[in-house]
């Protein structure tokens, strides 16, 4: 067998050195973040992060900041936006970064991160509901400013009340509101709630539990006030979902089993005799259909609401 000449030896041993030294010096340059001289490879230097810093602080000083107005009566919230420049699109590109809530005739205001607005429909009546982070859950008086307490709700404050109150609906006339009263948090319908009504006057509000602790209601549907202020419906949804109504005159409750699961696109209506479910207009389109209750003819067994402004 041919011998190989010794300076291909040579050269193969040179070349392999080379190699090392080069994979010594790459090690060299991950550890250190400097190449040093004649180092042949890739390596991140100081210089590229100090730019990319820079070129972050500049797009945050892009960023285009305005403010929103709202008013309620004496009661203005003005809400603080900001883009953020390094989303080019999606609902995360604007953002909320700071809302203050003031009351116009004194002048006093409380800074929040955001707020939402509970009213009556089209404004009716003098009180909305505020709920915002761990320091804002309250009734405001829009003609004063103020906000207003519990009357009867002691020995429990104001504050604590407010807590456990949620999924509020109004009557028409904006004079009064109900809603559950109980752990907000239950995520398991359907829960034992209690159902509390309020009425309001310039000295405050008043409430009265509609039901004990024996009530069945689902939190993912807010309870709804009759026209007439009369009667008020609710929801509860277990295997299958039952309606439920209360008469105000006398107490007197009723319930009608819906044989139906839930559904997303289940809600409750009135009729001239009275409180029903149906399902909302968009559950006729595209796939929704599908997910809707039939009887055993095939046909949805609950009415679908008319589509606004068409039917």
């Amino acid at each position: 067998m041919p011998s190989r000449p010794l300076w291909t030896l040579a050269g193969a041993r040179h070349r392999g050195e080379a190699r090392d030294r080069k994979a010594e010096a790459e090690d060299l340059v991950l550890q250190s973040g400097s190449a040093p001289p004649g180092a042949r490879g890739t390596w991140t230097s100081p210089w590229t992060h100090l730019l990319a810093a820079i070129l972050l602080i500049a797009a945050a000083g892009c960023s285009e900041r305005w403010e929103e107005q709202h008013d309620y009566g004496a009661v203005r919230i003005v809400e603080h936006w900001k883009t953020n420049p390094l989303r080019w699109e999606g609902s995360n590109r604007m953002s909320i970064y700071k809302t203050r809530v003031c009351a116009t005739p004194t002048g006093q205001c409380l800074t929040t991160s955001s707020v939402l607005v509970d009213r009556p429909v089209d404004g009716r009546g003098h009180w909305i509901r505020l709920m915002g982070d761990a320091t804002l859950d309250q009734f405001m008086d829009t003609r004063s400013g103020l906000r207003i307490e519990c009357l009867n709700c002691a020995p429990e404050s104001t504050d604590a009340f407010m807590r456990r109150l949620f999924r509020t609906a109004w009557t028409l006339d904006g004079q009064r509101a109900v809603g559950f009263f109980g752990d907000r948090h239950a995520d398991t319908p359907p829960a034992r709630l209690q159902l509390a009504m309020l009425e309001f006057s310039t000295e405050g509000f008043r409430q009265t539990r509609l039901t004990g602790d024996d009530a069945v209601a689902d939190a993912r549907f807010a309870p709804l006030i009759g026209p007439d202020g009369g009667m008020v419906a609710w929801m509860g949804c277990g295997d299958s979902c039952t309606l439920y109504w209360i008469r105000l005159a006398d107490g007197h409750r009723f319930h009608r089993d819906l044989g139906c699961p839930y559904n997303e696109y289940l809600q409750i209506a009135w009729d001239p005799s009275g409180p029903r479910a149906q399902y909302d207009w968009g559950a006729a389109t595209g796939s929704a259909a599908a997910t809707l209750c039939r009887d055993k003819d095939g046909n949805v067994a609950l009415p679908i609401a008319p589509r606004p402004g068409r039917d």
